[in-house]
């Protein structure tokens, strides 16, 4: 038997009389991986926006990459750099022409890099904001809606972003957009309890009554969402009806007494407006307010609507 270092004295001798072909084969497979990575600049672009880097960007665009190409899914440069928050990323497309109406993704829930940065949840909403006051500021169509009928302005009070709020109403959003299922603003920034969107909205003229397909209106919006006394005031004292009824006919005071976590100080207060505590509602569980209240075991509610004059017996037949 030969000594092992024989074998590997063998084996070093070949390799050594294939390394130069072997450089050759490293340097081809380089070379081609050079190539294939930068053989579409489009696709690069994609990259570099979606990692943030400027410079990357920059040389793509100087490659003569197409700064509005979309992949077959709708994903842009703009589109990739408001998802990540790079907000220099999303400045530097816009100087350089970006489209900022063209189509984001196939959804139907982003039609625009606008509604994308105010409904995006990949990146935090202190990043997402600015980028979509910036759009804002660069021209983006303020009316623009998705699928479903919902506009920016919708968006924000939604998130209840006054400066994005106040930018939009400066820009022309009409405040009192309805989209398909009847939502307005107001609507959307009663249910998420917020007074000072709430308010602001109110003094720019959004129309307190309005009623979506439920027949939901901001105020009953404010009590069985919103749960905050200061948005139920602010309805109520700029002309909110207090007996307005949804589509099961029931009161705000129907469903103050009935929400999973009631406000009592809500419900004393619409009691105080006026509010009747014995209004029927034939389609509604527990038919009146004290109803409402019994079945659901809040007996601090039970009390005070029965100190305001419920009644324990009623029909609700007619």
């Amino acid at each position: 038997m030969k000594p092992i270092y024989d074998h590997l004295s063998l084996t070093w001798r070949i390799f050594m009389k294939n390394l130069q072909f072997i450089t050759f084969l490293w340097l081809i497979h380089s070379f081609s991986l050079t190539n294939i990575c930068h053989a579409n600049p489009k696709i690069d672009l994609l990259n570099c926006a979606y990692s943030g880097d400027k410079s990357c960007v920059e040389n793509a665009l100087s490659n003569s990459a197409d700064i509005n190409y979309r992949d077959p899914e709708g994903t842009s440069a703009l589109s990739l750099a408001i998802e990540q928050g790079h907000d220099h990323i999303v400045k530097l497309l816009i100087n350089r022409g970006a489209d900022l109406e063209v189509e984001v993704y196939h959804d139907g829930k982003s039609p625009t890099p606008l509604m994308l940065a105010l409904g995006t949840n990949a990146c935090p909403k202190s990043k997402s904001l600015p980028i979509a006051r910036m759009l804002i500021n660069a021209g983006a169509d303020v009316k623009a809606k998705r699928d479903d009928g919902r506009t920016a302005l919708m968006l924000a009070a939604a998130l209840a972003d006054s400066a994005t709020l106040k930018l939009l109403i400066s820009k022309g959003a009409d405040i009192n957009a309805q989209s398909k299922k009847g939502s307005t603003p107001l609507m959307d920034a009663s249910k998420k309890g917020n007074d000072e969107t709430t308010k602001f909205l109110i003094e720019n003229g959004a129309e307190i009554n309005v009623k979506d397909y439920q027949k939901t209106t901001p105020l009953i919006s404010a009590v069985f969402y919103g749960g905050n006394i200061e948005v139920v005031k602010l309805l109520v004292e700029n002309g909110a009806d207090i007996e307005a009824r949804n589509i099961t006919r029931a009161t705000p005071l129907h469903l103050a007494c009935a929400v999973e976590e009631p406000k009592i100080e809500i419900v004393r207060y619409l009691i105080a407006k006026g509010a009747d505590v014995n209004a029927c509602s034939p389609n509604f569980k527990g038919l009146h307010p004290l109803g409402a209240a019994m079945v659901n075991g809040y007996a601090e509610i039970k009390s005070v609507l029965l100190e305001a004059g419920a009644e324990l017996e009623w029909d609700c037949s007619d």
